[in-house]
């Protein structure tokens, strides 16, 4: 979004687009904050490094994005975590 288009848009629909996109990089950071949780078994302080870590890339990464483009990295991202949620409980215990 170009600095002229961020201003000619209302302030709700603006705040409407940054909370979505704040709300989508907390998800995802939480989600990845979880997983590597899981997997490292660290403390507190290492799950919300990486809980805020991997938000701030996530807000990098669609910063300048419309809010299309943000609900589908959303719809993307749910998709790929039912198919590991698919892979946990269809795979064989090791």
């Amino acid at each position: 979004m170009s600095l002229e288009n961020q201003f000619s848009q209302t302030p709700s629909l603006l705040l409407l687009h940054l909370f979505f996109k704040a709300v989508s990089a907390f998800l995802v950071g939480i989600i990845m904050a979880l997983i590597f949780h899981t997997f490292f078994d660290y403390s507190t302080f290492g799950f919300v490094f990486v809980g805020v870590v991997f938000a701030g890339l996530v807000l990098k990464f669609i910063g300048k994005s419309s809010l299309l483009t943000v609900f589908l990295f959303d719809v993307a991202f749910i998709f790929v975590l039912i198919l590991l949620k698919a892979y946990i409980a269809l795979a064989p215990d090791i």
